[in-house]
């Protein structure tokens, strides 16, 4: 596949070259980045795919591939696609001899090298909130185009209404992660995705996993009026109609 370079503004930064990765997305921390945190993303990203052996899976923006490498045993293919240099060799380097996976340098809101009905499934991880309005308009397009009918759009992201990201977006003790342009609501995932005929297969909230205020949030999350200000992640998984007429 040829490797683009008509990137979208948002992911032509400098933010994202070898040090972001090794210092923002894989540094481990106790409270931050802890183990926890990958083991709940993980288990909410298979509940959401339900991957099948025959799959050809898109993983969009794959960073340096954590979870096309942890996929690549439950299907036939991964392909992650990515728009900085940095995180293609990253990944390049870290999947050594798996011979499922590829990673290619892309923009995820252009995938011309794929064909229509190409992929079973396509995931965003941890992606979305790092590109504007009209590149998710774009991505979502291309997604549908790409996906076989039946197939399944993955997404998991900040949600804009817990109160950490309230305080980030005010700068009020907190700050905003670098590169995190667009944390939305659910809501408003709602109905950007609203354009084009998905079918909503999974739709849930995850606690963060912040020692102590993630009981806070498994505890007050659910509740109606105030749930909103303690669900953390938001997690959607959407379907292309098999009936296309």
């Amino acid at each position: 596949m040829t490797e683009r370079s008509d990137r979208p503004l948002s992911e032509t930064s400098s933010l994202y070259a070898h040090d972001y990765y090794a210092r923002q997305l894989h540094h481990e921390h106790w409270f931050r980045n802890n183990r926890r945190k990958h083991e709940l993303r993980w288990r909410a990203t298979l509940r959401m795919l339900c991957p099948k052996r025959d799959d050809v899976v898109l993983d969009l923006g794959c960073a340096a591939g954590e979870h096309a490498l942890k996929l690549a045993p439950h299907v036939a293919r991964v392909i992650g696609i990515d728009n900085s240099a940095a995180a293609i060799e990253l990944a390049r380097a870290r999947a050594n001899q798996v011979s499922n996976v590829e990673f290619v340098q892309a923009s995820a809101t252009n995938l011309i090298g794929f064909s229509d009905g190409y992929a079973h499934k396509i995931m965003a991880i941890d992606f979305v909130e790092h590109i504007a309005d009209d590149e998710l308009d774009r991505l979502q397009q291309e997604a549908y185009r790409v996906l076989q009918p039946g197939g399944r759009f993955v997404l998991y992201t900040p949600c804009g209404s817990h109160y950490v990201e309230r305080m980030k977006a005010h700068n009020l003790i907190l700050k905003q992660i670098p590169g995190h342009i667009a944390v939305r609501t659910a809501g408003a995932y709602d109905r950007r995705f609203a354009s084009l005929p998905w079918r909503v297969a999974e739709r849930f909230y995850l606690p963060s996993t912040y020692p102590l205020f993630g009981l806070i949030d498994r505890v007050l999350g659910p509740l109606p009026a105030i749930g909103p200000l303690f669900r953390f992640r938001f997690c959607l998984a959407l379907e292309k109609p098999r009936d296309l007429r």
